[in-house]
């Protein structure tokens, strides 16, 4: 006879604990598989942003290279367009602007002080206006060249 009680089970059998070992292991499995999927998922999603992100960096140095391009370009159709007479008397208004600047500059050196300080209130005015003056006169440059080129070709 046996001792057990009847609302107890019978003691597991080696074979039974084997089964529920295996079961256990395939139930651990499946926990592991789904916990991975998830680090699966956030690797996922860090690796579609780093490849955006490169995507991104590629595209934005295309478009750097076709405006270079273009620029370059358009830089070429306008030597190609102009005169060279026109560009050779550019090429000599750049050079005597830099010799009179650098004349200017080699006299300010010998200005005495007192001038400098007398001009200053008249100077002031102009260099907090610098970027529209120096607009305004390269535009009345570029307007002389204009009509004196129109009345050439009269």
């Amino acid at each position: 006879m046996s001792t057990q009680r009847p609302d107890q089970e019978p003691a597991p059998t080696f074979e039974r604990l084997r089964e529920q070992i295996e079961d256990t292991r395939e139930e651990l499995g499946h926990t592991i598989e789904a916990l991975s999927g998830k680090a699966d998922g956030k690797m996922r999603l860090h690796d579609q942003a780093t490849a955006v992100k490169d995507q991104a960096a590629a595209k934005g140095a295309e478009l750097t290279d076709r405006i270079h391009d273009a620029a370059e370009h358009g830089v070429q159709l306008l030597k190609d367009h102009t005169p060279d007479p026109l560009l050779d008397r550019a090429a000599r208004a750049a050079q005597r602007l830099r010799e009179k600047t650098a004349r200017a500059a080699r006299s300010a050196y010998r200005t005495p002080d007192v001038a400098w300080q007398e001009s200053g209130p008249m100077a002031d005015p102009a260099r907090a206006r610098r970027l529209p003056l120096l607009a305004g006169g390269a535009a009345v440059v570029v307007l002389l060249i204009a009509v004196r080129r129109v009345r050439r070709q009269r």
